[in-house]
C-alpha cells in the first residue's frame, strides 16, 4: 500500500491560494491604516476649531460693554469687518496670567489666507504689548454674523450709548471636513 501524499500541483495551488489571500489581506491592512491616519488627523482638526470656538465663546462672555480711551483714541468694545479680511474685534478683561499685563485686551480674530489668528493687544498706561497666535489652518472661508435682534445697550458717562449685539453667528468651512457653525451669546464682563 503507498503512502498518500500531495502531489506536486496540489502543493503549488494551495501556495497560490495562500499567496491571493495574503495579497488581499495586506490590501486591506494598508487600507485600515490610511483610513486611521486619515481619521486622526480629522480629529486633530475638530480639535483645534474646538479651541478656537472655545477661545471665541470665553472672549465674547467677558466683553466689556463700553469704549476704552487707550490715549490715541477710542476703542470699541466689539467691531465685524469683511474688509481687508475677515476680522472680529472686541475688547476685553485681561486674564489673571500673571506674566501678562492686566487691565483691558484688545483680541482679534484675524482669518488670512487660510489661517485664522488670535492677536491680543494689551492697553495699560503708557504700554501697549502685542501677542499673535495661528489658532488653526486649512480654513477656506469665515462668516461673521451678527445676530442683532435684541440690542444691549450700556449708557456712558457723555450720554453715548454702546450698543452690542446679542451675539455672532461664525461659519468656518474647515478643508477637507465641510462647514462648522457656532452662535455665541454675548456677555457682559466686568
Amino acid at each position: 500500500m503507498r503512502g498518500r501524499g500531495f502531489t506536486l500541483i496540489e502543493v503549488l495551488v494551495a501556495v497560490a491560494i495562500m499567496a491571493v489571500i495574503g495579497v488581499a489581506a495586506a490590501g486591506s491592512l494598508n487600507s485600515l491604516i490610511r483610513t486611521s491616519e486619515g481619521l486622526k488627523k480629522r480629529q486633530a482638526e475638530l480639535a483645534r476649531l474646538e479651541v478656537l470656538f472655545t477661545m471665541i465663546d470665553r472672549d465674547l462672555r467677558e466683553i466689556i460693554p463700553r469704549r476704552i480711551n487707550n490715549g490715541e483714541g477710542m476703542i470699541e468694545p466689539f467691531k465685524i469687518s469683511e474688509q481687508p479680511v475677515p476680522t472680529l474685534t472686541l475688547l476685553r478683561m485681561g486674564g489673571r496670567d500673571p506674566t501678562l499685563p492686566a487691565g483691558p485686551v484688545l483680541v482679534s480674530y484675524e482669518w488670512r489666507d487660510g489661517t485664522i489668528k488670535r492677536h491680543l493687544r494689551f492697553i495699560q498706561a503708557g504700554e501697549e504689548k502685542n501677542l499673535a497666535r495661528v489658532l488653526i489652518r486649512g480654513v477656506s472661508m469665515v462668516s461673521l454674523v451678527p445676530v442683532a435682534d435684541e440690542q444691549l445697550a450700556e449708557k456712558e458717562k457723555d450720554g453715548d450709548p454702546v450698543r452690542l449685539p446679542a451675539g455672532v453667528r461664525i461659519s468656518v468651512d474647515l478643508a477637507g471636513y465641510g462647514r462648522v457653525e457656532r452662535l455665541f451669546v454675548i456677555g457682559v464682563g466686568s
